[in-house]
C-alpha cells in the first residue's frame, strides 16, 4: 500500500481532538455549543445515528421518510446524544444553569429549532474541524 505525503493537504486534514473535544459555536452572546464532528473520530454518531434510524429504516431505504420525522425523530436525538459535548450559559426560565445531559440538549433543540439547524450546518462544514483552526469562540473561552 502506498503511504501519500500529506504536504499541501492541509485543507483535507481533520484535527482528530477537535472532532471529539468539539469546537465552539456561539449561537448567541451568552451561549456556546461545543460540537464534535459528525463522522470522522466521532464513532459514537454513527453509533446513535443507527439506533435511532433502525426503527425508520424501511422508509429510509424506500426514500419515502418525511424529513421533519427523520430530523425530529433520528437527527435531534443523535446530535443531542453524540455531538454536544459541553455548553456555557444554557439557563432555564428561572436563570439557573442547564447541566448538559443528552436529554436537556434535545429540549433545547426542540425548543430552538432554528438553532439545530445552525449547529447541523456548522458540524457540516469541515473546516471547523482542520487541524490549526482556532476558532474566535474558542480564544474567548481560552480553549486554544
Amino acid at each position: 500500500m502506498v503511504t501519500f505525503s500529506k504536504v499541501g493537504m492541509d485543507q483535507f486534514i481533520t484535527d482528530p481532538s477537535l472532532e471529539m473535544n468539539g469546537v465552539g459555536m456561539r449561537v448567541n452572546k451568552d451561549v456556546v455549543l461545543g460540537l464534535r464532528r459528525p463522522g470522522g473520530s466521532n464513532k459514537e454518531y454513527k453509533q446513535a445515528l443507527s439506533r435511532y434510524s433502525r426503527p425508520h429504516r424501511k422508509q429510509l431505504k424506500q426514500d419515502r421518510m418525511d424529513q421533519d420525522v427523520f430530523r425530529r425523530e433520528c437527527l435531534v436525538p443523535t446530535y443531542a446524544e453524540s455531538i454536544v459535548a459541553w455548553w456555557h450559559g444554557v439557563k432555564d426560565e428561572a436563570g439557573r444553569d442547564v447541566e448538559l445531559t443528552p436529554e436537556n440538549a434535545r429540549a433545547y433543540f426542540e425548543a430552538f429549532p432554528l438553532v439545530f439547524d445552525d449547529v447541523f450546518a456548522f458540524c457540516n462544514d469541515v473546516d471547523n474541524y482542520l487541524e490549526g483552526a482556532a476558532t474566535e469562540v474558542a480564544m474567548e473561552l481560552g480553549e486554544s
